[in-house]
């Protein structure tokens, strides 16, 4: 929630810093371009995802993340720019707020010359 809540508020308060320059004006001529909220809310979960529990597991997440950027752009709805932008900022709050999560509770096989088993093991 942490997350969610920490790149709402930063991609809002870049968004309204940008929103009068050039560089907020989407190639369709509307405002509030930069950075492309479809893509920080997409790359969001797949760096949420990397930051949390291992670069392992974000993987579609940043297939989905890189398909919605490239269909934002393809439909005249936002620069290139505008993808990268939400992107880092995405990563950057994720990178920030998020903490990687590690079990307290372990369970692994034990093989020895006289025994054979499992070990479990508890962090209090």
């Amino acid at each position: 929630m942490k997350n969610t809540a920490t790149i709402l508020v930063a991609m809002a308060a870049l968004k309204y810093s940008l929103n009068k320059t050039y560089l907020g004006k989407r190639p369709n001529g509307g405002d509030r371009g930069l950075p492309s909220g479809h893509t920080s809310a997409t790359c969001s979960g797949a760096f949420f995802m990397a930051n949390r529990y291992g670069w392992q597991y974000t993987a579609s997440g940043l297939v989905i993340a890189a398909f919605t950027g490239y269909s934002r752009v393809d439909e005249g709805y936002h620069h290139w720019r505008d993808m990268i932008a939400g992107c880092a900022l995405a990563y950057g709050t994720s990178y920030y707020f998020v903490n990687s999560f590690h079990s307290k509770l372990s369970i692994t096989p034990e093989v020895d010359p006289k025994f054979i088993g499992i070990k479990l093991g508890a962090e209090f």
